[in-house]
């Protein structure tokens, strides 16, 4: 599933029917993503105030309309849509590296990116960091990703890609070149 569309925002009765409309995507669009499905979430609002959106039906991907009749307590059942915050990778993004737990780490410039775990076309922005020097590759090792730059190399760990810790090492060792790095067992040389 990919990030979500613009959200359409309509008023009325909660126990109304909701006729909905939209636009089907081009057919060029459905050939290059290899599109067959369209899902239709809608918001649920806590009693605490916070809106999430739900899965409500799925729809052939050329489907224009749908009448929503279901009632909030049988949607807010439904799952939770997880991919609000994602996106494809950056167009410029290099270097991609497996790393344990499904993640995937790639860069641009001095910003390493990560996708989702186990859901390698997803790269939320929010998963992103900086490095103070420009990246020249990545390796990695057991639980670890090594950046190496053109300044200090930076050790990056965790098991999932919100929660990545950075330790720069203390020797200014740069990277001169991308092809001579080699991942192994015992680290990372260069």
């Amino acid at each position: 599933e990919g990030p979500p569309s613009t959200p359409v925002v309509g008023n009325g009765k909660i126990d109304a029917s909701w006729d909905l409309t939209f636009t089907a995507p081009t057919s060029g669009v459905i050939a290059s993503n290899n599109l067959s499905k369209v899902r239709v979430y809608r918001t649920v609002t806590s009693t605490a105030g916070v809106a999430t959106y739900f899965f409500v039906a799925e729809l052939h991907v050329t489907s224009t309309s749908y009448s929503d009749t279901a009632d909030d307590t049988t949607v807010s059942a439904n799952a939770q849509l997880e991919s609000t915050t994602w996106s494809a990778p950056p167009s410029d993004l290099q270097g991609l590296v497996a790393m344990p737990n499904g993640m995937v780490a790639g860069w641009r410039a001095n910003e390493v990116w990560f996708c989702e775990p186990y859901r390698p076309h997803a790269w939320p922005a929010a998963y992103a960091i900086a490095v103070e020097y420009p990246i020249v590759g990545l390796g990695v090792t057991g639980q670890n990703l090594v950046i190496l730059t053109e300044g200090y190399p930076i050790l990056a760990t965790g098991i999932n890609p919100s929660s990545i810790t950075l330790s720069t090492l203390a020797a200014l060792e740069p990277c001169m070149s991308r092809g001579s790095i080699v991942s192994t067992p015992d680290g990372v040389y260069y």
